[in-house]
């Protein structure tokens, strides 16, 4: 983008993601997103996987931080101080009880 007449670059990058199960219990920060799990693997358990103690309709969320750098007309990239913080929108997810 031109910003006061110099072209300016900035570059954000995910550092780490924080899930809140919606029962209390938080886990990360993490550096690493997570990926969907193959069909043959559902029910194993992994490192984001998580065990509810009581059936009901829980709201499950992830925090993503960031951290930027930008370059000013093509030079060299600088580090931004500090990092963003973002909240996708919240999913809810119903928990039955499980019949053996």
């Amino acid at each position: 983008m031109t910003l006061l007449g110099q072209s300016v670059r900035i570059q954000v990058t995910p550092t780490e993601y924080e899930w809140n199960y919606g029962d209390g219990t938080i886990y990360g920060p993490a550096v690493w997103p997570g990926n969907p799990l193959p069909e043959e693997l559902i029910g194993e358990v992994t490192e984001t996987s998580h065990v509810y103690e009581r059936p009901g309709d829980y709201y499950v969320s992830v925090a993503i931080y960031f951290s930027g750098e930008y370059s000013i007309n093509g030079g060299p990239m600088i580090p931004i101080d500090g990092r963003a913080l973002t909240f996708p929108l919240a999913q809810t997810i119903s928990v039955a009880v499980r019949v053996a």
